[in-house]
């Protein structure tokens, strides 16, 4: 089985494993190697169906103006299915939050270096 045909549950079962032999440290330098490009590939294709499954999403909870229909409290409005927004003025236009700063770390500790 390919990589681009295989569940998204399979996949990230597979990485589940490679992560716990890899963890053990007794996995050979070059077996270690094509476990870690099997990762990589895992990983693109568990993201790739990730973000195909939240594009369906977005078009399903979309009004029929092409907005996604939130409710009073600004969250995505849920309805049974087959029973979109009545009239597009009932959908309010999305608005992201407003964004908040990050803050500034201090020197990174032992855990935070790259290596």
């Amino acid at each position: 089985m390919t990589h681009e045909t295989i569940s998204f549950e399979k996949a990230f079962e597979r990485l589940e494993q490679i992560l716990v032999m890899m963890n053990e440290g007794k996995t050979p330098l070059e077996e270690s190697l094509t476990l870690f490009e099997e990762a990589e590939k895992l990983i693109r294709t568990c993201t790739g169906k990730l973000n195909q499954a939240e594009q369906k999403i977005d078009m399903l909870i979309k009004g029929r103006n092409g907005e996604i229909a939130l409710d009073a409290n600004q969250k995505p409005r849920l309805e049974p299915y087959g029973q979109g927004a009545a009239t597009p003025a009932a959908a309010a236009p999305y608005r992201a939050p407003a964004a908040q700063p990050k803050p500034t770390p201090a020197s990174p500790s032992m855990d935070e270096l790259p290596f």
